[in-house]
């Protein structure tokens, strides 16, 4: 009965004979075996893990107690959920009327005319949605394009004999006729008697202007005899003028002057219906005053400068105000932004200079794209 007291006292254990000698028990320690007391607490669970099993109960020791099973450890706490990702940036609305374009569908009216979005089709002759082609006004509103340009080539030039198309528009959204006065027949004279050149009415008709009867009696070719029919028979400070045989002085730059006479012009230039100072022949020039010189930035009435599509970063359809085509500007996008992993880089933009160049990157911290 002692021997029993003493084994719940120590640890579990299990008599065994002794190998240092015969007769004598010796305690072996056993506590490695499971036989706990039921105060051996189950292994704790994991971080968000299922529920440990229980340890299962010890073998009863000699003369022991059965050990408790032991207790059942606690499910882990739920994993917390991860923050939800950036919202994308919206995509690039409608563009209004006057913007830059390539094709309709980029535009909330629907039109894309002269390379600009249109508040209308605009598909009428000698209509046009750039203010550059108009003369006037801004663009994305469609009006009829300048008096004496024909940026389309929709006009024909039916020749002044016709008295028809000049092959340029007039200013009211249609073809121009050949002005009033435009010689559309040649002089004739026979026995004493000169029938005049026939001129156009501005209407598209050419009209007779009666005969006269020569002052000396006789006919010289075409025109009576003492009359002019070609400059070379007028002094080098004259022209002749065929309408009425007479040599006439010509006219100082700024004049009116017909483009089928420029000998009327002391210069002997007629630039834009103006006698001009010189021969003004070069893209995105003008003579309206006398004087040849550049055609205001962002108007182009000669028609001298296509439009090319936005994203190309070529002609926008105007003069640049220095004898050239302006091409387009910074405000023009030639490409799409984008991102990748934390790195944003905007759209590329044109330069201006004909080059698309794309903007410095920025990095989105510590977000990703």
């Amino acid at each position: 009965m002692v021997m029993l007291k003493a084994l719940k006292s120590v640890a579990v254990g299990i008599l065994a004979c002794s190998v240092f000698g015969v007769g004598a028990c010796t305690l072996i320690d056993n506590s490695d075996l499971g036989a706990g007391d039921s105060s051996d607490a189950g292994a704790s669970g994991g971080d968000g893990g299922v529920g440990g099993t229980g340890a299962s109960g010890g073998s009863a020791g000699n003369g022991g107690s059965a050990g408790n099973g032991g207790t059942g450890a606690s499910g882990g706490s739920g994993a917390t959920a991860g923050a939800g990702g950036d919202a994308g940036s919206g995509g690039t609305g409608p563009k209004s009327n006057g913007d830059p374009c390539a094709n309709g569908s980029e535009c909330d009216s629907g039109f894309c005319v002269d390379a600009v979005c249109c508040n209308k089709a605009c598909d009428g002759g000698c209509e046009s949605c750039s203010a550059a082609s108009k003369g006037t006004g801004s663009d994305g509103v469609c009006g009829p394009v300048a008096d004496g340009t024909d940026p389309d080539d929709e006009c024909t030039d039916e020749g002044a004999t016709s008295c028809g198309q000049n092959g340029f528009c007039d200013g009211g959204g249609a073809c121009a006729l050949y002005p009033a006065d435009t010689q559309c027949t040649d002089s004739s004279c026979a026995a004493g008697v000169r029938t005049l050149p026939s001129t156009c009415d501005g209407a598209g008709t050419c009209q007779g202007n009666g005969t006269e009867n020569c002052s000396q009696g006789s006919c010289s070719g075409p025109v009576c005899l003492g009359q002019c029919q070609v400059d070379g028979d007028c002094t080098s400070d004259k022209y002749c003028d065929t309408l009425s045989g007479n040599c006439t002085p010509k006219l100082p730059n700024g004049d009116a002057c017909q483009s089928s006479q420029p000998s009327a012009c002391q210069s002997g230039f007629c630039v834009d219906g103006t006698c001009c100072n010189t021969a003004c022949s070069g893209s995105c020039y003008g003579c309206g005053s006398g004087t040849c010189s550049p055609h205001a930035a962002g108007q182009d009435p000669d028609g001298d400068c296509s439009a090319d599509a936005p994203g190309s970063c070529g002609q926008d359809g105007a003069c640049n105000g220095s004898g050239g085509c302006r091409l387009y500007g910074g405000s023009v996008t030639c490409g799409n932004a984008s991102c990748s992993g934390s790195t944003y880089t905007g759209a590329p933009t044109c330069d201006g200079g004909g080059s698309c160049k794309t903007p410095s990157s920025s990095s989105c911290g510590n977000y990703l794209c």
